[in-house]
């Protein structure tokens, strides 16, 4: 069981914090620093990745040690649920998130890349717009991210889960991790990234990155959610 809640622990991290990558680019176009906080935005998401690239082990040790399938479904479930729960508290606090941002942006164009740029994060700039100055939504790009979401993010608790079941394609399933993972990304980066840019450069980004984080609370909440119980 330990080995289970450090490993839905470290998915629920995974879950929020690919959300929150997306707000250091938010913040960059809000104070005319876009390069600035692109690159930000990429290490958050760097970082992120390598968070999830354990998640896959922690899931194999558990199978490799004879882990129950139902167990397995139950923390499974519990993590969508709770990385929903907490997508929606992002939302809410996006606000806070892109100020927290705006500052550390500002602290980098101010010192260079260093630890002092890191130290007043809360230092305030003025009056700036940091929450969503636009909240439609764009159905298109909230479903687009909802099935990216839900094939990437929980994609190793289904395969482990269907290893336990089909121990003879065992190899077969786990590898094919990376080509679900894969068929997300190509949705990622050649219809949602291009809208998102596409946006930024028309000045009025704030609908979809409300639609994508939207987009991540249905998908990782309720499809991801719906597809391990079916399972």
């Amino acid at each position: 069981m330990l080995l289970l809640f450090i490993t839905v622990t470290l998915f629920v991290l995974y879950c929020t914090s690919e959300s929150l990558a997306n707000a250091p680019r938010h913040a960059g176009f809000k104070i005319k620093q876009f390069p600035l906080g692109l690159m930000l935005s990429n290490q958050v998401y760097s970082l992120n990745r390598f968070n999830g690239f354990l998640i896959a082990p922690l899931l194999g040790l558990y199978v490799d040690n004879g882990g129950g399938e139902e167990s397995l479904k139950i923390f499974a479930i519990a993590g969508c649920t709770l990385s929903a729960v907490l997508l929606v508290a992002i939302l809410k606090l996006w606000p806070l998130f892109i100020k927290l941002f705006t500052n550390i942006l500002l602290g980098i164009e101010r010192d260079g890349f260093s630890t002092r740029a890191f130290k007043s994060p809360f230092f305030s700039r003025g009056e700036i717009g940091y929450g969503f100055a636009n909240r439609r939504i764009d159905l298109l790009t909230l479903f687009a991210q909802s099935f990216t979401t839900s094939l990437a993010m929980p994609t190793a608790f289904i395969l482990n889960l269907l290893a336990i079941r089909l121990p003879e394609y065992q190899a077969t399933l786990v590898q094919s991790a990376t080509v679900i993972s894969g068929m997300g990304n190509l949705v990622l980066n050649f219809y949602i990234f291009p809208k998102v840019a596409l946006s930024e450069t028309r000045g009025e980004p704030d609908g979809i990155y409300y639609s994508i984080l939207l987009g991540k609370i249905f998908g990782t909440g309720v499809v991801s959610s719906c597809i391990i119980a079916v399972i």
